[in-house]
């Protein structure tokens, strides 16, 4: 019987129409009175007006709860996956930390607590983000899209623990339908009873407090098909020749979305407390994001390992490198690639010593920023050639100087010998070389290195169909950004929860 919980969470998003001010305190009130915490995600702009609106009993029931950062201003163009899209990796993380920082800081200014979670606005999803909120302190990732997932669980994705990309069919109930909530508690029993009965997990459960008071999304009305409202097309239209994105006015003519009748926004309301009151009957523990980080510890990182734990946990790699299972654990492929650099190393100093017990620690480190060509065939080369490799890489990433929020990054080739070779290709031939070393006792003359695959990347997930809003234009598409992501599944790892107390 493993742990089950379940995650409410709220994109605060819409600025435009007052009436959701209403609807976000009612909600944060309503799963106070059930006693369901929830995380409420908000828009940098939404803080600011609720400021600006003297909303301080908006802000005080929100606050009571978990806080997110929700972006900016969310749907305003060039959204982060359409400016990141033509740049580079570092280009589109600096972009991204001049833009959004200021957001960041203005909701938790406002709210007057830490954002515990963050989310993309819409499908407006970039790997790009992750360092810059790795260097705000926030710890987790949560949100629904099909870029990343791993086996609809929770799961460690560039340093911050991810619920994503989650099985939510069923539990999140079309709020506009009469009695969809009665299906939702069905669907809400079912699968806390599969859960249960398995390994444990996590129910994920995302609405919009526009939801109840409008009969439309707010940016759908404003910022469809690509652009801004027409007073900003001209200023807008030249922005990816220059890598920059202009200021937003706010002073747009903004269509506020049409509002509900007041007794069909009273009957959703009910809805919801109904819901609300089930959840907290049925026994499922509810938690905001902020809890996500005690509940799903990652105790593999940064232990020391032996030669002999790493190779039997690789010890089904053959021609493709992923994640591991270890005694307290998970590694992901670039943690496992930091270790064994440093047993090769400490293993080569002592040829004398045989078999000797020596460790080395699993450290964190981020995927390359770039690739290069694949080997075409398998080629030998000198193990001393392949130890002269890991000194250049540890040299290249845990030895160079960094801020302690900031992870050393992957070359996108590595040096052995004459070949420079892709880090896959590179820690498999290490993998090779620990077998040998650990079965015999002595290192081998030479190690194969072949083409290898990196298996974590095939949970990415891209093309145009991954991209569909309407705030995008018509056929949109990021491969470059999907490229990224692909190449950040170096640190892709499941996420283990802690023993139920």
């Amino acid at each position: 019987m493993g742990p089950v919980y379940v995650c409410f969470w709220y994109d605060t998003e819409d600025f435009v129409q007052p009436l959701s001010d209403d609807a976000a305190l009612r909600i944060a009130q309503l799963h106070t009175r059930h006693g369901v915490p929830a995380t409420f995600k908000v828009v940098g702009e939404k803080a600011r007006r609720l400021r600006d609106r003297g909303r301080q009993d908006v802000i005080a029931a929100l606050a009571a709860h978990d806080l997110g950062y929700h972006s900016d201003l969310h749907s305003a163009h060039p959204t982060v996956t359409e400016y990141c899209e033509p740049l580079t990796f570092a280009h589109g993380e600096s972009l991204f930390r001049r833009l959004e920082t200021q957001g960041f800081h203005d909701v938790q200014s406002v709210f007057a607590r830490p954002c515990t979670t963050f989310g993309q606005a819409g499908a407006a999803w970039a790997p790009q983000v992750y360092p810059v909120l790795r260097q705000w302190g926030v710890p987790t990732y949560v949100d629904e899209g099909p870029w990343i997932g791993l086996n609809e669980a929770p799961f460690w994705y560039m340093g911050l623990l991810h619920v994503f990309r989650m099985k939510q069919n069923g539990v999140r109930f079309p709020v506009s339908v009469p009695g969809a909530e009665l299906d939702a508690v069905a669907v809400f029993n079912q699968l806390s009873r599969q859960l249960g009965e398995g390994e444990g997990g996590v129910i994920s459960i995302y609405f919009h407090p526009l939801e109840w008071v409008t009969e439309a999304f707010w940016d759908a009305l404003n910022f469809a098909d690509g652009v801004n409202p027409p007073e900003r097309a001209d200023v807008v239209a030249g922005w990816h020749g220059e890598f920059w994105r202009p200021d937003v006015r706010l002073d747009w003519p903004l269509e506020p979305p049409p509002v509900a009748p007041f007794a069909e926004r009273e009957r959703r309301f009910e809805a919801l407390g109904n819901y609300l009151r089930h959840v907290h009957r049925s026994g499922v523990r509810a938690i905001g994001c902020g809890d996500l980080m005690q509940l799903y510890p990652d105790h593999a990182i940064g232990r020391w390992y032996s030669a002999d734990e790493l190779v039997e946990a690789t010890g089904d790699w053959y021609d493709s490198v992923s994640y591991c299972r270890v005694a307290h654990g998970w590694l992901s492929a670039g943690e496992v690639l930091t270790a064994l650099c440093g047993l090769l190393v400490l293993t080569e100093s002592e040829p004398g010593q045989g078999r000797a017990p020596v460790l080395a620690r699993a450290e964190p480190v981020d995927g390359p920023h770039d690739d290069v060509p694949p080997l075409r065939e398998t080629v030998l080369m000198p193990f001393d050639f392949l130890v002269s490799a890991a000194v250049w890489l540890l040299a290249q990433t845990l030895m160079a100087p960094s801020a302690a929020t900031v992870r050393p990054v992957l070359p996108a080739g590595i040096p052995v010998g004459p070949l420079t070779v892709r880090p896959e290709e590179f820690l498999m031939g290490c993998v090779r070389a620990l077998r040998t070393i650990t079965c015999g006792g002595e290192a081998p003359d030479d190690v194969e290195l072949g083409p290898t695959r990196l298996t974590p990347a095939e949970h990415v997930r891209g093309g145009p169909e991954t991209f569909v809003w309407p705030c995008f234009p018509a056929g949109f598409d990021a491969p470059n950004v999907i490229a990224h992501a692909a190449r950040q599944t170096w640190t892709l790892k499941p996420a283990l929860p802690a023993p139920a107390s």
